[in-house]
């Protein structure tokens, strides 16, 4: 069962180490420059991004960060979306993407860029 979290407090370090290599090194000493720490950095200067941890039943599986302005609340942007690696290829991946696009026409999103 897929839900969705905001990144806080308790799941933030968590958050930084998911990874997309298969080297299991966490995301905060991969080489590409989008990083989930960097994103989560970005989203305290930005109101409106949103950082989002995903999780399969109680274990973290990755993250995701849209973007949402007031003056345009039916449109979203998907800035980032990962499932960390020990979780790719098991449908994981569509079926957070589909539960997250699910949430975000339930909140009246009409168009995603």
């Amino acid at each position: 069962m897929i839900r969705i979290k905001a990144v806080d407090a308790q799941n933030v370090l968590e958050v930084c180490e998911l990874t997309t290599n298969q080297d299991d090194i966490g995301m905060a000493t991969e080489v590409p420059v989008c990083r989930n720490a960097i994103s989560i950095a970005e989203a305290k200067y930005n109101v409106e991004m949103y950082p989002n941890a995903i999780y399969n039943y109680n274990v973290l599986i990755g993250f995701f960060m849209y973007r949402r302005t007031e003056m345009q609340a039916e449109t979203v942007n998907i800035y980032r979306f990962m499932v960390d690696e020990k979780f790719q290829h098991k449908e994981l991946e569509k079926k957070a993407l589909e539960y997250i696009l699910r949430g975000l026409k339930i909140q009246g999103v009409k168009k995603l860029s």
